[in-house]
């Protein structure tokens, strides 16, 4: 059963969108993944994998950027 929100109740949650980019900030995940497919050659099963995007601009994301910083020194 849904339950009836009024506009400004449904402008104040946050969107799935915004929380999951929270969420990867505190635990220091990249924001911008990749999606890569990975196939199996002996199966011919595809499965998608996740990369981290490997931005070296903190303002585009700041987990890959501080990696890439690390790495370089």
């Amino acid at each position: 059963m849904t339950v009836r929100q009024t506009r400004a109740e449904r402008a104040a949650t946050p969107l799935a969108r915004d929380s999951i980019r929270k969420i990867a900030e505190s635990v220091g995940g990249c924001l911008r993944p990749v999606q890569l497919r990975r196939t199996d050659i002996q199966t011919g099963e595809t499965v998608p994998v996740m990369v981290p995007c490997g931005a070296t601009l903190a303002s585009i994301c700041p987990p890959c950027a501080e990696r890439a910083k690390t790495l370089r020194a």
